[in-house]
């Protein structure tokens, strides 16, 4: 179980990334009302790299809370999953930046496109619905391995997206 796992985690973080700048702790009580629960989740995800935590002491003592690059890339896959539930779709840019990938980059695992796009998993799955991207058994291989690669209607549009991308830098 990680710190994620924690409901009020995944809401304290999603209150860091709305607010777009650092809080005082005091105002995370809005989030966690138990102020011993409160400074225990801040220490742990302090501690995994999610936020940074950090003591004001000028005049009355108090804690600054904001998100680490790692907790905005998390606050923004909550953010994409819980639109997912509501049934809205990805932003198109999204699906361009993973089409764009596996078209200049070629069959990959989904390791290896989530090193290189994170929380990318999603997208992949939207798109092997949309019919834009299949799943390949590669069996030459022991263990043997699954890679996501363009259908033809994929490398089509990655085609079109790198057209339209030289054509903006000319």
């Amino acid at each position: 179980m990680t710190i994620l796992d924690n409901k009020f985690a995944n809401s304290v973080i999603r209150f860091l990334y709305e607010a777009d700048k650092p809080v005082i702790k005091s105002a995370l009580s809005e989030v966690v009302n138990n102020p011993y629960s409160l400074s225990k989740l801040l220490e742990a995800l302090s501690k995994e790299g999610f936020i940074n935590y950090s003591i004001n002491e000028f005049g009355r003592k108090s804690y600054s809370i904001s998100l680490t690059p790692k907790g905005r890339e998390v606050a923004e896959q909550l953010r994409k999953a819980e639109a997912i539930s509501k049934g809205q779709k990805f932003p198109a840019t999204d699906r361009y930046a993973v089409i764009l990938h596996l078209y200049r980059n070629g069959p990959m695992n989904m390791k290896e496109i989530n090193d290189e796009l994170p929380g990318s998993t999603e997208i992949l799955r939207d798109l092997e619905r949309l019919k834009v991207v299949r799943q390949e058994i590669d069996s030459s291989r022991y263990p043997q391995e699954t890679r996501l690669e363009l259908t033809e209607k994929g490398k089509e549009i990655g085609a079109k997206i790198e057209e339209l991308e030289k054509m903006m830098e000319e």
